[in-house]
C-alpha cells in the first residue's frame, strides 16, 4: 500500500501509463495501416484479374506459358468456385498436367454459366464496387455545415463525393 502511494504521489504511475496509452496508439495507427495497404493490394489484384481472359479454343489453352495457366487457374479457383483446382501451385503438376486443369476447370464453369451462376468478372466487379465504397470517406449525416460551392446540405455534399451518383447530381444541379 505505501509504496503504490509512494508510486502515485513520484509520478511514475502516470509517466507508465501515459507511455503504454503512446505505445497503444502507435500499434493501433500500424494495423490500420497495414490493413490499408491490404485492402490496396486486394484491389490491384482484383483489377488485374479483370483482364485475365479464360481460354476459349484449345490452341488457346496450348499457347499459354506456366505463368499463364498458374494465372488462370487461380481466377477458376478463387472466383469460379471451382474444387477441382488445388490451391497450391506445386500440388498442381507440371504444364501438361496444368492445361489438363484448366480445360476441366473452364468446361465446368461453362456449364455452371449455363445453368445461370455469376460469371467471374461480375463477381470480381461487385467485390471491388465493395471494398471502393469502405475506402469512401464516411460522411456525417447531422453536420451540415460542409463547404460546398452551393451552401447546401449533406445531401449535396454526399453527391460530390460519390462517383457513382453523377446522374443525381446533374439532377441536383437543375434545381438549385
Amino acid at each position: 500500500m505505501r509504496k503504490a502511494r509512494e508510486m502515485d504521489s513520484s509520478g511514475l504511475e502516470a509517466k507508465r501509463r501515459s507511455a503504454q496509452v503512446e505505445f497503444d496508439l502507435r500499434i493501433a495507427q500500424l494495423k490500420r495501416q497495414k490493413d490499408e495497404e491490404k485492402k490496396r493490394k486486394e484491389i490491384s489484384d482484383l483489377q488485374d484479374a479483370l483482364t485475365v481472359e479464360l481460354p476459349q479454343t484449345e490452341s488457346a489453352l496450348l499457347s499459354y506459358n506456366i505463368k499463364q495457366l498458374d494465372e488462370r487457374l487461380n481466377l477458376l479457383q478463387r472466383f469460379g468456385n471451382d474444387t477441382i483446382i488445388p490451391k497450391t501451385r506445386k500440388d498442381r503438376g507440371l504444364k501438361a498436367d496444368k492445361q489438363k486443369l484448366l480445360k476441366a476447370a473452364n468446361l465446368a464453369y461453362q456449364t455452371r454459366l449455363s445453368e445461370g451462376a455469376e460469371s467471374i468478372q461480375f463477381s470480381i466487379r461487385k467485390l471491388l464496387l465493395s471494398l471502393e465504397a469502405e475506402e469512401r470517406p464516411k460522411l456525417d449525416p447531422t453536420q451540415t455545415n460542409y463547404e460546398d460551392p452551393l451552401g447546401a446540405s449533406f445531401l449535396t455534399r454526399l453527391l460530390q463525393e460519390d462517383p457513382l451518383a453523377s446522374k443525381l447530381r446533374e439532377i441536383l444541379y437543375m434545381f438549385v
